[in-house]
């Protein structure tokens, strides 16, 4: 990355101004490859010239020179205190400023041409300014029209496509020179691709060639819509060049977008933290904040405080409420020493109803420790540069206490918050010779090799943008850029002169379809059609009606997961015949254990224990203390050899749902087990498929099959319109049993449903059924439907026709389903 410049023209005694921060990088890349190990000049933004001016100027020793944030606030002010309200009207606002004093349209001498509510909200906004010694750079730069001063350096100007009028005036105060990039006679080559896969994927490609061919030179590719399409090109330069896992500061390429600093990972859990701290002190905390808390507080190093915190969140979520006062967060924290020590630190912390912004500053501080003493590790690169980005913008807020002496810790958050929304941060990327960035970064460098993408035209030409406060009459008087189909030419003419003098080896493209939006081509560029190599591309193939709601018959004589597919055949045919195509099904990734894993260790457990205990005869005569090393016993020869806290967590709570169920069976009527973890093969309508049952008990005069489930009970399972788990009346079938008993345990409550020939199904907390016939009735109605639905299965039958809605809410297959939801 380079930028384009005669050096024999300059000297390192000289003032050089460039557009932007990335040019100045690229300058002093290119002065040292040009000059080699010598000194530089000095070089700055236009911005950082005028601070540099102000510094020096007799200005300085009266008033504060302000920058844009803070003008924001002003406005903010002035508008009413409402942020997220009036955001967006501020920034327009700010922005209609911008350009009246870049073009020296005078605000207050306009009044039939701008709006009068915006000279009115200017007039305060002087005021307030007066009052306090506030400067904005624009006002500086008027003073400085009028009261120049010397700088004693000759002054370079480089990188610009126009300067604003204020500045050439500025610059006519000083002995200077404008540089002009040379004019390229490039051509280019331009390409039109059918999609934005295709476009970005051909790029990728593109780059890795050349990078390859051509190791020592530079290469750019720029994006004119980068923040649209940042996380599609991310993704597919990191598929082109395999580097998916590779942290940014390693990657073959560097990309140039900064997101919202408020959410990187070490920021978003700073404020977290933050706004739990302001809840607790306030003494009522919402469950979203509670939430946020313990998940930061499952990062830490720290296993006691982990495990403590976990165990809290546990015994909160029983209370099942939106918000909890902090009395209750102390009360359930008293035997839990490292959870108690950390909400002490938090308490310490003094908590004012108002104080100014230097003192929540200096708080935050104080709880950015805290912070730092739960994880209790160094910081990687990228966090280490996060925290020294927010130590340089949070002393901007510091300003805004001239403005208001003081504000409540609710609304200094919101402060912080907003500075973070409207701030970009990126760490650190690799020293590459491939670099992605937009276009506006892209003026003015010049690389080997490059190319620009996406050029629609909404790209090049664009489209007329006209301020809200300003008439377009005085827009295009004063040649406000964008503001008329003139201005907008004369801008596009410009851009593709920049864009020739990117490279000599310049390639550009555009792709018609984008998100289910047809863009069209630059009219002011030739493009040459690439045929489509991507899924996305459509086919021209002619239509063909067929039947989709049957297949082809099954062939195989097993099936694996049967149980699962009768299920969803009889819930809807298309479901049971999408269990075909065998797909791998990942759950979303939790903190700590996942249901699907409880659920197995529980049943392992459970397993054990009735190993141990076969009769509730032998269950009576057992005490409380040997019931309890029996369980533990269980329970540990179920787990992994593991010091992981989660486990020692799961522990303690599987523990305490079991020692609730085995207390339950102890007062019901008399059983003895048959077996456990049975395994067995069975047939129906000549499809072969295994199964295991959990329990067999004997209760009373009948055998019973007794299923256990982690989660919560289904809605009338086994009777009704359909049947719902065919699970147990299976198991039934092949043990011919008397009855079955489906038992339900989770952390809030134990329930059981059961049916069979008599009552004698008497467990503790069962769910009545309803809609039920007798057990010789139902049990016929079970087998006509179980071997109704593996005869459809068979017979590839496939139509969409859910039983009901809530079929679908939690349906695998809704990617392939064609049914209208």
């Amino acid at each position: 990355m380079r930028i384009d410049f005669d050096s024999s023209k300059i000297s390192t005694n000289d003032y050089v101004i460039v557009a932007n921060n990335r040019q100045i990088l690229a300058f002093k890349d290119s002065w040292q490859n040009l000059n080699g190990v010598s000194e530089l000049p000095k070089v700055n933004t236009w911005k950082g010239f005028i601070k540099e001016l102000f510094e020096l100027h007799n200005a300085s020793k009266e008033h504060q020179l302000i920058k844009d944030n803070l003008i924001a606030k002003c406005f903010q002010q002035i508008l009413g205190s409402n942020i997220s309200k009036n955001k967006k009207l501020i920034k327009e606002i700010v922005n209609n400023l911008i350009i009246c004093e870049n073009y020296l349209i005078n605000i207050e001498s306009s009044n039939y041409e701008i709006d009068s509510e915006f000279i009115r909200w200017h007039k305060e906004y002087q005021d307030i300014k007066k009052q306090l010694n506030f400067l904005d750079i624009y006002d500086f730069q008027k003073l400085l029209l009028s009261d120049p001063i010397d700088l004693k350096k000759n002054i370079a100007v480089l990188g610009f496509d126009n300067l604003y009028p204020v500045q050439l005036k500025i610059l006519n105060l000083f002995n200077h020179q404008l540089m002009a990039s040379h004019k390229s006679e490039t051509k280019g080559n331009f390409l039109e691709f059918k999609n934005i896969h295709d476009e970005i994927g051909y790029i990728s490609n593109w780059a890795k060639e050349v990078s390859e061919s051509n190791p020592n030179e530079t290469i750019g590719v720029i994006c004119p819509t980068l923040d649209q399409h940042y996380s599609l090109i991310l993704n597919q330069f990191d598929k082109t060049f395999s580097s998916r896992l590779v942290e940014i500061g390693n990657k073959k390429f560097n990309i140039s977008f900064g997101k919202k600093f408020s959410s990187y990972p070490l920021i978003s859990n700073l404020l977290n933290f933050y706004k739990f701290f302001i809840e607790f002190n306030q003494t009522r905390i919402s469950k979203n904040t509670l939430d946020k808390f313990f998940r930061l507080m499952s990062l830490s190093t720290n296993k006691n405080l982990t495990k403590e915190s976990a165990e809290l969140a546990f015994e909160i979520k029983k209370l099942k409420r939106d918000f909890l006062s902090s009395k209750i967060i102390l009360d359930k924290s008293t035997d839990k020493r490292h959870l108690e020590e950390l909400l002490s630190k938090l308490q310490d912390l003094s908590f004012p109803r108002e104080e100014s912004h230097e003192f929540w500053l200096d708080h935050f501080a104080k709880l950015i420790n805290v912070f730092f003493s739960i994880r209790d590790q160094s910081l990687s690169s990228s966090e280490y540069q996060a925290l020294n980005k927010y130590i340089e913008d949070s002393k901007y807020v510091n300003t805004h206490q001239q403005l208001i002496p003081k504000i409540s810790a609710n609304t200094f958050f919101l402060e912080l918050k907003n500075l973070f929304d409207e701030t970009l941060f990126q760490p650190q990327g690799p020293k590459s010779n491939i670099q992605v960035l937009g276009l506006l970064e892209a003026k003015g460098l010049s690389f080997d090799h490059a190319w620009i993408m996406n050029l629609t035209n909404e790209v090049i030409p664009g489209k007329i943008k006209k301020p809200k406060f300003l008439s377009q009459r005085i827009c295009i008087r004063n040649h406000v850029q964008g503001s008329s189909y003139d201005l907008v030419q004369q801008e596009a003419n410009s851009n593709i002169q920049s864009m020739m003098n990117i490279s000599e080896d310049i390639n550009g493209s555009f792709s018609i379809n984008q998100f289910d939006e047809t863009k069209s081509p630059s009219p002011l560029l030739d493009f040459v059609s690439v045929p489509s190599t991507s899924m996305n591309a459509q086919s021209d193939t002619s239509f063909e009606l067929i039947d989709d709601f049957e297949a082809s018959p099954y062939q195989e004589n097993s099936l694996k997961s049967a149980i699962n597919t009768i299920r969803d055949q009889i819930a809807c045919p298309f479901k049971g015949f999408a269990r075909r195509f065998q797909i791998e099904f990942f759950d979303d990734p939790v903190v700590g254990i996942d249901a699907f894993e409880r659920g197995n260790l529980m049943h392992k457990t459970l397993h054990k224990i009735f190993e141990t205990i076969h009769s509730s005869e032998q269950l009576a005569n057992i005490n409380d203390e040997d019931l309890s090393k029996i369980i533990h016993q269980s329970i540990s020869s179920s787990f992994p050899d593991s010091s992981n806290n989660f486990y020692s967590i799961e522990k303690d709570r599987l523990f305490q749902i079991l020692w609730e169920f085995i207390s339950l069976e102890k007062d019901r009527d008399s059983f003895v087990v048959l077996n456990t973890e049975k395994e067995f093969d069975f047939s129906i309508s000549g499809i072969q498929f295994k199964g295991q049952i959990d329990r067999i008990d004997k209760i009373g005069s009948q055998k019973v099959v007794i299923d256990y489930k982690s989660g919560k009970a289904a809605n009338n399972p086994w009777c009704g319109d359909y049947l719902k788990e065919p699970q147990l009346p299976i198991y039934s079938q092949y043990e011919d049993a008397d009855g079955i008993l489906q038992i339900h345990l989770t952390s809030e409550s134990i329930k059981s449903l059961g049916l069979s020939v008599n009552d004698e199904l008497n467990f503790p907390n069962k769910t009545k059924q309803t809609r039920c016939e007798d057990w010789n009735n139902q049990s016929e109605i079970w087998d006509e439907r179980i071997v109704s639905g593996f005869d459809d299965f068979k017979k590839g039958y496939a139509l969409v026709k859910p039983k009901d809605v809530t079929v679908c809410q939690y349906c695998e297959f809704s990617l392939l389903c064609r049914i209208e939801k």
